[in-house]
């Protein structure tokens, strides 16, 4: 079956500005260490509250959110146990919540809560249980208020639900590939991040460049503002979408700053790393991050000088944590 083109769904010229054809800034920063070493074996999510950093470890059976004060770089305490308990989850994820909370829910069950990083310090009850939700076939979870989580489902035919408290429930978005397929689950997979300032909800996609940006209302309505793609060569065989081996993979990272939608990408006009070479040597993990406006313009690269793994921002300041690799897993501040 001959290759399909799928074009820009809103403004080329978005996309244009962030190819070659156009000069980009490039920059270098200097990056402070928070902490020399995170024992795990793999580092989950990376959090940003203030002057505290959150990190997850998925294999921690006994603290699998570990929060340190990036002022004193020490650990102040760690929450969540894997289980089957009343306070525990047997396949944790976790995402930002509102204020210093964090949003926990398991892959495998309905079970959700918040976990508050202030009743840690105080060394109270950080967890409060929230309402059931079906978490089937969930990758992504966000607070955007005290009223309202939204969902990432890429395998539906809409990619996300509003879930709000009062139980009500809407499915609503588009895919940046309009075709009827039954891998959209592995395709569509990708970050999602809310700027409640601008209102503004990202959705990065992961195995293929596209930046999709959504609108929200005064109420619950979220409205496609604009999506930046380029030309993706793909076929679809036996109902599944097949990209083209040459297509250039998307960001492994997103979050969200101030001023910037700031992805963790390979800028391959001087790094020349074959992708499929990666695997876990996380080595040859990308040095640099693309920072974008809340248009979608790409703005400048910026490179860290440390291959990445993790990236964590807040939305009233410029500052990033991160999560690098220098032998070991390290966690590092700079600001951009």
């Amino acid at each position: 079956m001959k290759y399909k083109y799928v074009y820009l769904i809103a403004f080329i010229g978005c996309f244009l500005n962030c190819t070659s054809k156009k000069e980009v800034h490039r920059e270098s920063v200097v990056y402070k260490t928070v902490t020399d070493s995170i024992y795990t074996r793999m580092p989950g999510v990376l959090l940003k509250f203030g002057n505290y950093s959150v990190w997850q470890d998925p294999f921690g059976v006994d603290g699998f959110i570990h929060v340190i004060d990036t002022k004193t770089n020490k650990e102040i305490g760690v929450m969540g146990k894997i289980g089957q308990g009343p306070h525990e989850f047997n396949t944790p994820a976790i995402q930002r919540g509102t204020g210093n909370s964090i949003l926990v829910f398991d892959l495998n069950s309905q079970k959700q809560g918040i976990f508050s990083i202030d009743s840690l310090k105080l060394d109270k009850n950080y967890y409060t249980p929230l309402p059931k939700s079906n978490n089937h076939r969930v990758t992504r979870k966000i607070q955007l208020d005290d009223n309202s989580i939204l969902s990432l489902l890429p395998g539906n035919s809409m990619p996300f639900v509003l879930e709000n408290n009062d139980s009500s429930r809407k499915e609503f978005g588009v895919f940046p590939i309009n075709e009827q397929i039954n891998n959209g689950y592995n395709i569509f997979q990708g970050a999602i991040g809310y700027n409640k300032d601008k209102k503004l909800l990202i959705y990065s996609l992961m195995n293929f460049f596209s930046l999709n940006i959504y609108e929200r209302s005064d109420g619950n309505d979220f409205t496609l503002k604009n999506t930046i793609m380029p030309n993706i060569n793909y076929k679809i065989t036996k109902s599944e979408l097949v990209l083209d081996k040459n297509t250039q993979i998307g960001p492994a990272e997103m979050t969200l700053t101030k001023d910037y939608i700031v992805t963790i990408q390979r800028d391959y006009e001087k790094d020349n790393t074959e992708e499929s070479s990666v695997g876990m040597d996380f080595s040859k993990n990308p040095t640099t991050i693309f920072l974008y406006d809340y248009d979608g313009n790409l703005i400048k690269i910026v490179d860290v000088g440390i291959p990445l793994l993790r990236i964590a921002g807040e939305i009233n300041n410029n500052e990033l944590f991160a999560i690098g690799i220098d032998n070991e897993f390290v966690i590092i501040a700079f600001g951009i």
